[in-house]
């Protein structure tokens, strides 16, 4: 399962980096979550489909789309 992802990284590496930054954000302060959500806006909704389009394999682009749709809905 060798999908590019940004800058060249395959899937793998993009998705372990991912989920160490979930870490991470379940870490965080309330407060500090909100200020960092507040600053980036629709900027990781963008990202999350602009990657989502570049997936060729269906289930990676299913897969993807549901934890965009998860992040959006953890965010709000």
């Amino acid at each position: 399962m060798e999908e590019p992802g940004c800058g060249g990284q395959t899937f793998e590496s993009w998705l372990d980096h991912a989920n160490d930054m979930l870490y991470l954000w379940r870490h965080i302060s309330e407060r500090e979550r909100r200020r960092l959500v507040e600053s980036l806006g629709a900027l990781l909704w963008i990202s999350c489909v602009s990657f989502w389009k570049s997936i060729q394999t269906p289930l990676l682009r299913t897969a993807w789309l549901h934890w965009c749709r998860c992040l959006a809905t953890r965010i709000r």
